[in-house]
C-alpha cells in the first residue's frame, strides 16, 4: 500500500507487519504474551529516543526483569521517583558488587549497616580507613565503650593515645612503631 491507512478500529497482523517510516499509535501498542518487541535485525532497539520526556515500563506492582547488563551514561543516575528510599538487592541478592576493584566509589551521606554486621576486605590484606584527605577519624561515641580485638598500633614517634577525661586503659598489647 503506498497510501496512509488509518483506522478507527484494529489492525491484526498474522505474519509479519512492516513499515518503511514511522508507526504511529494514538493508544497503546499490545503484543500477546509470551512475545516481545524487538529489532529487525541484530541492533539496538532505541526507545523514547525522540520526543519522549518520560518512559515508564511496567506498573507499581509488576516485577521488571532486566535480563543483561544496564548500563546508565554518565552524569546520570538511579533514584527513586519520589523521596523514599531506595532498594538494591533486598529480596534474592546474596552479593551486591558497586563499581570495579580499580574504580573509586563515593558515599556522599552516612553509612548505616545492621547491627552485627561487618565491614570487612574481599580477601585477605588490610583495611584502610582515611589514608588519603581525611584528617581525623572518629569510631563510635564518646557514651559507649569502642572494642578493639587485636593488637592496636600506632605506627609514628609522634602518634598518641589520649582521651578526654585525661584516663587510657590499656589492657593487652599496644606497639608504638616509629
Amino acid at each position: 500500500i503506498s497510501t496512509d491507512v488509518t483506522t478507527a478500529g484494529n489492525i491484526y497482523a498474522t505474519s509479519t507487519l512492516q513499515a518503511g517510516g514511522n508507526i504511529i499509535g494514538y493508544g497503546n501498542v499490545k503484543v500477546a504474551a509470551a512475545y516481545g518487541v524487538d529489532s529487525w535485525t541484530a541492533g539496538t532497539l532505541h526507545i523514547g529516543t525522540t520526543t519522549a520526556t518520560l518512559i515508564n515500563i511496567g506498573k507499581t506492582a509488576a516485577n521488571l526483569s532486566i535480563l543483561g547488563n544496564t548500563k546508565i551514561p554518565a552524569a546520570y543516575s538511579i533514584d527513586v521517583l519520589a523521596a523514599g528510599t531506595l532498594n538494591i538487592g533486598t529480596t534474592t541478592a546474596t552479593l551486591i558488587n558497586i563499581g570495579s576493584g580499580t574504580a573509586t566509589t563515593s558515599i556522599l551521606g552516612n553509612t548505616t549497616v545492621l547491627a552485627a554486621s561487618t565491614i570487612d576486605t574481599g580477601s585477605a590484606g588490610a583495611l584502610y580507613i582515611g589514608t588519603s584527605t581525611a584528617n581525623a577519624i572518629t569510631i563510635g561515641k564518646s557514651t559507649i565503650t569502642t572494642t578493639i580485638a587485636g593488637q592496636a598500633a600506632l605506627t609514628n614517634a609522634s602518634s598518641t593515645l589520649h582521651t578526654n577525661s585525661g584516663v587510657s586503659w590499656l589492657n593487652g598489647n599496644v606497639n608504638v612503631n616509629g
